[in-house]
C-alpha cells in the first residue's frame, strides 16, 4: 500500500507537469520567416485562411476549389497583432509565386488555423 502511494505521488508530481508543459508547446508565437503548410480540411472550406471565395476563384482563374493550395508550403511574411488578442499572419507561397496565378498573399488567423488544421508547422 505504501509503494502505491509514493507512486501516485511520483506520478502527479513529475509526469503531469510534464505533460502539461509538452501539450502547451504546441502552440507558439509565429515569427516573420516561418514555414507552415496548408492542410485542406474535411469539408474543402477554409475558414481561418482568407483565400478568395469560390465564385472569385471561378471567375477569375476558372478552378472551383482549392485543391491547388493543398500541401502547399507558405512563408510567413508579417505578423500582425489585433487589439482583441488575435495574431493574424500574412502568407506567401515558397515555391510558387502566387496563390492560384493572382493574388501575391493572404491573411490567416494563425491560431484558428493550427487548431483547425488549415496550417501545419513544419
Amino acid at each position: 500500500m505504501r509503494n502505491l502511494q509514493k507512486l501516485a505521488l511520483f506520478c502527479f508530481l513529475f509526469l503531469v507537469p510534464a505533460i502539461l508543459m509538452a501539450s502547451s508547446c504546441d502552440i507558439t508565437e509565429p515569427k516573420v520567416g516561418d514555414v507552415l503548410i496548408v492542410q485542406s480540411t474535411k469539408t474543402g472550406q477554409f475558414d481561418a485562411i482568407k483565400f478568395p471565395k469560390k465564385n472569385i476563384l471561378l471567375k477569375r482563374t476558372g478552378l472551383s476549389n482549392y485543391s491547388r493550395v493543398d500541401g502547399m508550403k507558405v512563408e510567413i511574411v508579417e505578423v500582425i497583432e489585433k487589439s482583441n488578442g488575435e495574431t493574424m499572419v500574412k502568407l506567401k507561397p515558397l515555391q510558387e509565386k502566387k496563390f492560384f496565378r493572382f493574388w501575391n498573399s493572404v491573411k490567416a488567423n494563425y491560431q484558428k488555423a493550427l487548431e483547425k488544421g488549415e496550417l501545419q508547422k513544419l
